[in-house]
């Protein structure tokens, strides 16, 4: 991630934080137990690094590429890594239990995170010169669900605070898409698209602070780690020519995806049992 981006995402959280400061009242009436059920809503911002990496086999008798440096102009024209972001919305649903001044609990969320990104490298010569082709890749993310455990410790940072560490599971819904064409006396092309929920982990730590009884507001960060995924198709010749028939020329076309993503939210919780 850019210097210029991390500002920007500091800059976005500092505007919601002084925005809630300034909705708190000055003396909240408030239970400070942090303990029972509670539901509650974020809006944040999502950002991190996807890589995506293109592979095209190997030069054999039949394979759609005679030579290997072919095959390394495009494994490295459908290879990237890029850093997305994207605006977030959240819900989540949790319970704590108090034990002294530490807090144990469990939270369910879900987030609508469009964290995606794209690669295309169009009309690129083949390093002999004679043709060009062009490769698109790009890896989707729609949503994310975690399902978290929380470790917190009660304080008072002028308001009544609950300071915690969070960790558990996350789920999300993947989408690693290729396409591969040239302008070659074959026609080569090939593609494809490949959608997957993929159970990772996330890490992160956050901050509750007491607004209207009933209500918190919260400021959370997580770090969310996520399989990588494969998408597995095959380019080979449109056309034919000299003895060669259509589809007889045929290379492995796969891409593989891997993403991390930070999230920053803050959001309002209500808790049902202050």
């Amino acid at each position: 991630m850019s210097i210029r981006m991390m500002i920007r995402h500091q800059k976005q959280l500092s505007y919601f934080i002084s925005f809630i400061l300034f909705l708190l009242p000055a003396s909240p009436v408030f239970a400070t137990t942090w303990q029972g059920p509670y539901l509650g809503a974020y809006v944040g911002s999502g950002f991190g690094t996807q890589h995506l990496s293109t592979s095209t086999g190997t030069v054999t008798d039949t394979s759609y590429f005679a030579a290997t440096t072919d095959i390394n102009a495009v494994n490295s024209s459908g290879s990237s890594t890029q850093n997305p972001s994207s605006a977030i919305v959240g819900f989540q649903a949790g319970q704590d239990w108090a034990v002294k001044k530490s807090i144990l609990g469990i939270v369910l969320d879900y987030v609508v995170a469009p964290i995606n990104s794209s690669h295309t490298m169009n009309n690129v010569t083949y390093p002999d010169g004679s043709n060009a082709y062009s490769v698109y890749t790009s890896m989707t993310m729609k949503w994310l669900s975690t399902l978290r455990g929380r470790l917190g410790y009660q304080t008072t940072l002028h308001y009544p605070a609950l300071l915690y560490l969070t960790g558990g599971l996350a789920l999300a819904q993947l989408k690693v898409n290729t396409s591969f064409s040239d302008n070659t006396s074959y026609a080569g092309m090939g593609g494809n698209s490949t959608s997957q929920n993929q159970i990772g982990w996330t890490l992160g730590a956050g901050i509750e602070l007491a607004s209207l009884h009933h209500f918190s507001v919260m400021l959370q960060y997580l770090y969310v780690s996520l399989p990588s995924m494969t998408t597995t198709s095959s380019l080979s010749n449109t056309a034919g020519g000299f003895g060669i028939p259509p589809q007889s020329l045929t290379s492995p076309f796969v891409t593989k995806g891997q993403t991390y993503t930070n999230l920053v939210t803050i959001g309002l919780n209500y808790r049902f049992d202050e």
